[in-house]
């Protein structure tokens, strides 16, 4: 944890009470660790040198604008359906990223070394490739920030990364020099070092088995409704022409200026927005904005600027919504991610040939009532479905109530009742132990006998009784009891977490606990605080 030295003076200040009450909201239950920041937000800024990069291959190349979008097109394309193919194969992701980045640094030497005026073809394959391996890249890393964040803090972690990587726009500024273009390419070697001394022996971010029954859920096809149904509307909203004649008045630099910082405070703002308010609130947030963009697209040009920027902030709020839905709903994200992103995209792309096409035959406003007719019908199905982060699962602390550790044999290794203060364990002299070890005893017996009234090699997974639930989870040798009021998701998930950190701290002790010293136990202490308590943004809970 982090202890701020001045922390006492810094609480004496008149904007303390505020910026803690404001910290307090924003940064509650985000357990994603500072090590995991600082790698993926250099593999975020890695990206986006690799994207920037890309930018200045394609518009130093001899390509037209048709051939120049079907070329990115094709890429995105193949590099989704390969990372559809191989995502749920992959041991070891962040090795694939380096590889891959590896590749992306050749193709950007190749074409620097070319000389100007040389053949198209050569162009197009590295454009292609360059851009197709960037897809993986980007899917792959997405999939491993899905893997190691929670329902809890998905939105707020993915928009900081993001974030992060919008910082290295500012280099698209230097990068005319060729000087300064080597150096990005070995920055991303670099880069690809770093990753290959830390990952090189780590097998991690394994995803499970994947079926095409577990694959389509009722509830992910309803949300892929609702995000094409938006990305379709948002494509039949834009005015290409008005916004290409606004582009043009604005002084020289003024986009290179706003556009950072509009992308900094809308992924920062829809990042809060999902985590605090709700998937299903956010999404009705962005069908809201679209409304108001058509409302200023009608009004001068300084409404036509501010529908712009609607209309910008818009994509990073469906952008957000994608991530945070896929890693909220799908069992298999490696697979749903580019399933998703190629139908949201195509979506747009048809609502913008639809925008084109019926403006080309004199009929501007058709558009603008099939999406309106749009918004209505998205509104109907976002009101029956239901959020994937409900108020009860944001309030997880306030359903917890007590829980059992117990080895597989029915000995009790560790208790902890969340309503006390005091952490009771086994082997303190304390009047109930005996009650504790009646309880572990019968929960074991419990789930044993219903497994094999039921058959089954799985225990039950809880135990109802009125206000109260057991959760049950077993691991390899132990099965841990969950007492709460509510039975959740993030609960879930928590439970899980610690029994796979429980059986590797206490690896050697749990093949025979007989004859073990249980305080050796007591570090279950610190496990269940790492798990079971609330979590702030980096750490700093003092402030909170």
């Amino acid at each position: 944890m982090i202890v701020l030295p001045s922390l006492k003076i810094i609480r004496k200040l008149p904007f303390f009470p505020a910026f803690a009450r404001i910290y307090k909201v924003i940064g509650k239950n985000v357990e994603f660790p500072r090590k995991l920041w600082a790698e993926s937000i250099f593999t975020a800024w890695s990206y986006a040198v690799t994207v920037l990069l890309l930018v200045k291959v394609i518009l130093d190349s001899n390509m037209g604008i048709i051939s120049t979008i079907e070329v990115i097109a094709s890429g995105i394309l193949c590099g989704s359906l390969v990372s559809f193919v191989i995502s749920e194969r992959i041991k070891r992701r962040y090795l694939l990223i380096a590889l891959l980045t590896i590749g992306d640094a050749l193709g950007f030497l190749i074409f620097l070394s070319i000389p100007v005026g040389s053949s198209g073809l050569i162009d197009i394959f590295l454009i292609f490739l360059i851009i197709a391996m960037s897809t993986i890249i980007l899917i792959d890393f997405l999939v491993i920030l899905f893997q190691t964040t929670g329902i809890l803090e998905r939105g707020r972690v993915i928009s900081g990364i993001f974030i992060s990587g919008v910082f290295a726009v500012p280099l698209y500024a230097l990068i005319g020099s060729s000087f300064f273009q080597y150096f990005l390419v070995f920055f991303l070697i670099l880069y690809v070092g770093v990753v290959l001394s830390k990952h090189m022996h780590n097998e991690l971010y394994l995803s499970p088995k994947a079926t095409l029954k577990g694959f389509f859920t009722m509830k992910l096809i309803k949300y892929w409704t609702i995000l094409c149904g938006i990305g379709f509307i948002e494509g039949l909203f834009i005015n290409s022409t008005a916004v290409l004649g606004l582009v043009n008045e604005l002084p020289p630099g003024f986009l290179f200026l706003v556009f950072p910082v509009l992308l900094v405070v809308s992924f920062f703002v829809a990042g809060i927005v999902f985590d605090i308010y709700g998937r299903r609130r956010s999404i009705s947030l962005i069908v809201f904005l679209l409304g108001t963009y058509v409302l200023l697209s009608y009004f001068s040009s300084s409404g036509m600027l501010v529908a712009v920027g609607l209309y910008f902030a818009v994509l990073v709020l469906i952008i957000v919504a994608i991530l945070t839905i896929i890693g909220d709903t799908s069992i298999y994200p490696a697979r749903a991610m580019p399933v998703t992103l190629l139908l949201v995209a195509t979506s747009l792309g048809i609502g913008i040939y639809l925008r084109i096409v019926f403006e080309s035959l004199g009929s501007p406003d058709i558009p603008l009532y099939l999406g309106n007719f749009g918004l209505i019908l998205v509104s109907m199905v976002l009101i029956n479905t239901a959020d994937t982060l409900s108020a009860q699962e944001k309030a997880w602390d306030k359903s917890l109530i007590a829980i059992y550790v117990m080895h597989t044999s029915g000995m009790l290794l560790y208790h902890k009742d969340f309503r006390d203060v005091e952490i009771k364990v086994p082997h303190e002299e304390t009047g109930d132990d005996g009650q504790h070890d009646l309880i572990s005893s019968g929960l074991v017996g419990i789930t044993q006998m219903l497994q094999e009234i039921l058959k089954g090699k799985q225990i039950a997974r809880a135990i109802d009784h009125y206000s109260k639930k057991i959760l049950l989870e077993a691991g390899k040798n132990i099965i841990v009891a969950l007492i709460v009021h509510i039975d959740l998701r993030v609960l879930r998930d928590k439970l899980k977490r610690f029994i796979q950190e429980f059986e590797i701290e206490f690896f050697d002790e749990l093949d025979d606990p007989k004859g073990v010293d249980m305080q050796r136990f007591d570090k279950t202490a610190d496990l269940i605080k790492k798990y079971f308590d609330v979590k702030y943004l980096m750490g700093l809970s003092d402030i909170a």
